[in-house]
């Protein structure tokens, strides 16, 4: 009857065989959907460079996907793109030679899901850092919320590049449309971050809705500046911010102040044929929500990396 190594070496046998130390006694059994391959490594590496296989090999871990015999150790690793394993598997090694010197994006996050897998930064940090560094321009010169954006706080967060990290962060906290939200799209970010993002976001529109509010209840009840039908134009803007969603802490103003259905559209002619010339046409939302825009943009800087465990 065969045993489990019997079963595990003759399941393996005739896959195609990365070398990446000639004569290694560890044997990493790579399978994915699309690809099943053998990476042959050195034990000794492995263990001094990757707190992952450390705690499975050095202190004594065996789980179900490891088995040894006569000092071969095979171990499995699922899911990842084989081309970051290979990468990576060998910089811990010591090998260097064709080394990508600045991979594309999706390459640079399957990298950085490999290394964070293994626990591997402290070896590989100077060419991690210099993969970053080349793509800091490009990533800083952007304020657009995109798709990659969130991609981006993941390699900076596992790379632990602080410019990157919390330029991201910013861009997350200013145009967000509603809170923060990566526990299914990004499971790997800290809580405490997430939660750092959504203080300081809410924090802003506690303060900008209060601004809003105060210059709305100007508008709706104070003496006109030029006429009421103007102010109360201004006034159905507020209160369409307010019925967008986006500042959901914004109250709804005295519905005596309203008139019929004079507020459910903007009307922005102006009787006097001021146009353009208009203090409100230029800025309906008042010269204070916008200088306390300028200085609330400030708290809105992102969040420093955070502490490592």
């Amino acid at each position: 009857m065969q045993d489990s190594m019997e079963i595990v070496t003759s399941a393996v046998s005739g896959l195609p065989t990365t070398v990446i130390a000639p004569g290694g006694d560890a044997t990493l059994i790579f399978s994915s959907r699309q690809y099943r391959m053998l990476f042959l490594c050195s034990s000794e590496s492995l263990i001094s460079t990757c707190g992952h296989f450390r705690k499975k090999l050095a202190e004594g871990g065996q789980p179900h996907t490891e088995l040894m015999r006569d000092k071969k150790v095979y171990l499995t690793i699922n899911e990842f793109d084989p081309r970051a394993v290979e990468i990576i598997l060998n910089l811990i090694h010591g090998r260097i030679r064709n080394i990508p010197q600045n991979p594309a994006l999706l390459l640079l996050k399957d990298l950085a899901r490999f290394c964070d897998y293994l626990q591997c930064l402290p070896s590989v940090e100077p060419f991690t850092t210099s993969w970053m560094e080349k793509h800091k321009t490009s990533v800083l010169a952007s304020s657009v919320l995109n798709a990659n954006t969130k991609t981006w706080l993941f390699i900076s967060l596992t790379f632990r590049h602080q410019q990157i990290f919390r330029h991201t962060t910013a861009i997350l906290q200013q145009r967000l449309a509603d809170r923060m939200d990566l526990t299914r799209t990004a499971p790997l970010i800290p809580k405490e971050t997430i939660r750092n993002i959504n203080t300081t976001r809410e924090h802003y529109l506690n303060k900008l809705s209060t601004l809003l509010y105060n210059h709305h209840k100007r508008l709706s009840r104070g003496p006109p500046i030029c006429t009421s039908k103007c102010d109360k134009s201004y006034s159905n803007m507020m209160i369409q911010i307010s019925a967008s969603g986006l500042l959901p802490f914004f109250e709804q103003p005295n519905p005596r102040c309203t008139g019929g259905d004079s507020f459910l559209h903007t009307d922005r002619d102006c009787p006097h044929n001021r146009g353009i010339f208009c203090p409100n046409y230029q800025n309906p939302l008042g010269m204070d929500v916008e200088n306390h825009l300028k200085q609330f943009t400030a708290l809105l800087c992102g969040v420093n990396l955070p502490n490592q465990e």
